[in-house]
């Protein structure tokens, strides 16, 4: 779907049985707590990249955000003290992911636009677009999408989870 994109994507850990546990309990249960257990390994991960890049979380819907009471990228983000920039708003229906195949996934429309309240001159830096959980990559596609009209340097793609 994005042939001509340069893509580039890295994640922490694979998206196992424990991985399932620990994003229905923080998720879906909301144990904040959780967002504390990989904050080592975020700062570790960020340390040498922060110096070049810009961290740009993948924003949840307000019926998400509402529901879940966070937003549970930034959550993880600023328990690890990593700076951030909302440069995306969710735009969306607030559909879970969850409860779509592969298909309805890859058939989903734009869901992010451009905050550009928030958002500094992204031109020629290089932006990390993080997110907890990597399964179709359809949804980093089209975060990446609404931030190339910033014309940033490069867009790398992250997750906790893959």
């Amino acid at each position: 779907m994005y042939p001509d994109y340069p893509f580039k994507h890295e994640s922490l850990f694979y998206y196992n049985s424990f991985a399932k546990e620990y994003m229905e309990k923080y998720k879906i249960m909301g144990d904040c707590e959780l967002s504390l257990l990989f904050a080592c390994e975020l700062q570790a991960y960020f340390k040498s990249k922060l110096k070049r890049s810009v961290i740009v979380p993948i924003p949840t819907s307000e019926k998400s955000r509402t529901a879940r009471g966070f937003n549970q990228v930034e959550l993880l983000l600023e328990s690890a003290g990593l700076p951030y920039i909302k440069a995306l708003s969710h735009i969306g229906k607030g559909e879970k992911q969850a409860r779509k195949n592969r298909g309805e996934r890859m058939e989903m429309t734009q869901p992010f636009s451009l905050n550009s309240k928030e958002i500094p001159e992204l031109e020629g830096y290089s932006v990390i677009l993080v997110d907890d959980l990597y399964t179709t990559g359809r949804t980093v596609f089209h975060a990446a999408d609404a931030l190339r009209s910033c014309s940033p340097g490069s867009i790398q793609t992250f997750s906790l989870f893959r």
